[in-house]
Formats: C-alpha cells, sequence, structure tokens
C-alpha cells in the first residue's frame, strides 16, 4: 500500500502514513498526487483571469496508478525541458506523472 500524500509505502490498512502523517483513505482507485502544472493550486493564470487547470481539472490533484512515478519525459516538472518556451509535456500533459488514471 502507499500513502496518497507522499508515496512511501505503508503498511495494508493504515489509517495514517507512518512517514508523512496523512490521512490515508481507502476504496478509491489509484493514489491522489498534486498536479504540476498548476503546482496544485486547481488553477492557471490567464489573459482573463484565472481558470481551472486542463491537467487536473481544477482539482490540484489527479490519480495516478501505483506506485506513484514521475513522468520519465519531464522528470516530474510538466513542461518539456529544451525548448525556450518550454512547451506543456506531451507524455504527462502537464500532470508531472506517469500513469494517470482517467
Amino acid at each position: 500500500m502507499y500513502c496518497p500524500s507522499c508515496g512511501e509505502t505503508i503498511p495494508e490498512g493504515s489509517r495514517f502514513c507512518n512517514h508523512c502523517g496523512a490521512s490515508v483513505s481507502t476504496g478509491e482507485e489509484g493514489i491522489s498526487v498534486g498536479c504540476a502544472r498548476c503546482g496544485g493550486s486547481g488553477k492557471q493564470a490567464g489573459l482573463f483571469g484565472d481558470s481551472n487547470c486542463p491537467a487536473c481539472g481544477g482539482k490540484g490533484t489527479v490519480r495516478v496508478a501505483p506506485p506513484p512515478r514521475k513522468c520519465p519525459l519531464c522528470g516530474g516538472s510538466g513542461r518539456q525541458e529544451g525548448f525556450i518556451n518550454k512547451p506543456v509535456c506531451g507524455v504527462c500533459w502537464g500532470t508531472g506523472w506517469a500513469d494517470v488514471l482517467k
């Protein structure tokens, strides 16, 4: 079993993570992790004000298959390095995570 907050391995049936102290909810598929594109805020600044982050749908988190792994292309930044304007990563679509569940 993995902590939904920090991703560390914890004993099966745990109610709290013994690494970071976060509450562990059960019954949902996957693990909830912070979105890299919006930094966990769920919002994205634009010319006409803030809008919901397109990567996480405004939730600030995405669900990934355990164990949580950073995106192999962007390394978890949500952006492709090597470009001047660093566009959104084409593998994780800005979430920063591999194996995102829909």
